[in-house]
């Protein structure tokens, strides 16, 4: 056992280097999924019904092998799987590769076969049908290839389809399965029936490559800053505005008090007033003499005005001075 597996891992190796496939020979993921979902509804199909039937999964080992193998383009049996327990179905064509077609090739090779004799009919091919509904069964792995030339037939410019099973049929030695009702003898490691082939109860892991998923990013080392939302007023930063002054918050304005007097205009202290006064000049206590200093001070006033509406004492008057030089000025202009 740990031989086979040594030579499997070899050649896994080996054809990894040795192929270097161009585009042609890669199939797409929705190729592979329909080779899954054809190969499995054709073994849920077999007439008469199986007892046990596993449901085949994809397996990237077996479709590395069968991409070593197709680019080498040649029309017979891989002889390296012999040792590995693995085995195989080739299909050609110089028309563009159709699986259905393929897979429905395969299958109706049923045709040819007699399950209860186990045999073929003369001249006639029946080994695809039961690799592909071999009971035992349970992986598979293709690969497509463009081959210009293949060893052994004359074609030219064809497709080129390789598919690897383990484990391998024994079509020779065995019937491909049990005839019976339906999922009737499914074994402990697959128990349950699932369109008429055994699964396990729990998906079985995958064989293929795990996509890693992308790490969640891993978190600021700088402060959380909140942006306020736009559409949110509350958000935003809170400004006071002040507040319209109601009419009775109006600030109070000190008018100036009119009195029924003229205030005091002197700019030194006269006489009988006191600097400690209020506005109007008057002592506390000294309202009853209001009249009084009223008419005092217009007479002031009148005094005043009086005094600047009358002319200078001198005026009118020509000093010496003055006759002396209008004379001397007179002089001058008879002589000149």
């Amino acid at each position: 056992m740990l031989w086979g597996t040594a030579l499997l891992t070899g050649l896994v190796g080996l054809y990894v280097i040795v192929t270097q496939c161009p585009a042609t020979c890669q199939l797409s993921q929705e190729d592979t999924e329909t080779l899954m979902e054809l190969h499995n509804s054709y073994r849920g199909q077999v007439v008469p019904s199986a007892t046990y039937m596993r449901k085949v999964k994809w397996d990237e080992k077996l479709k590395i092998l069968a991409e070593g193998y197709a680019v080498k383009c040649m029309w017979e049996p891989n002889p390296d799987l012999e040792l590995l327990n693995m085995g195989e179905n080739l299909f050609v064509s110089n028309e563009p590769l159709d699986l259905n077609m393929t897979m429905e090739k395969w299958f109706l090779e049923h045709l040819d076969y007699d399950y209860n004799n186990n045999s073929c009919q003369e001249d006639r091919m029946c080994g695809h049908y039961t690799q592909m509904v071999w009971a035992d069964s349970h992986s598979v792995g293709c690969a497509a290839h463009r081959c210009d030339t293949i060893e052994g037939l004359s074609f030219e410019k064809v497709n080129f389809l390789v598919c690897n099973y383990y484990p391998k049929d024994k079509f020779k030695d065995e019937k491909p399965y049990e005839e019976g009702e339906w999922c009737s003898k499914c074994p402990d490691n697959v128990p349950r029936c699932d369109q008429n082939l055994c699964v396990p109860d729990a998906p079985e892991p995958s064989e293929e490559p795990d996509v890693e998923e992308p790490d969640a990013p891993a978190p600021s080392d700088e402060p959380d800053v909140e942006e306020p939302d736009a559409s949110d007023p509350s958000d935003e930063a809170d400004v006071e505005e002040p507040d319209a002054l109601e009419p009775s918050e109006e600030p109070d304005v000190e008018k100036e008090t009119t009195e029924s007097f003229t205030p005091h205009t002197a700019t030194a202290t006269e006489p009988g007033y006191e600097e400690e006064g209020d506005e109007t000049g008057m002592q506390p206590g000294d309202e009853d003499n209001e009249g009084e200093w009223e008419g005092e001070e217009r007479a002031a006033e009148r005094e005043k005005e009086r005094t600047r509406n009358q002319p200078p004492a001198n005026a009118g008057r020509i000093t010496t001075p003055l006759l002396l030089v209008t004379s001397l000025m007179a002089l001058l202009s008879v002589g000149l």
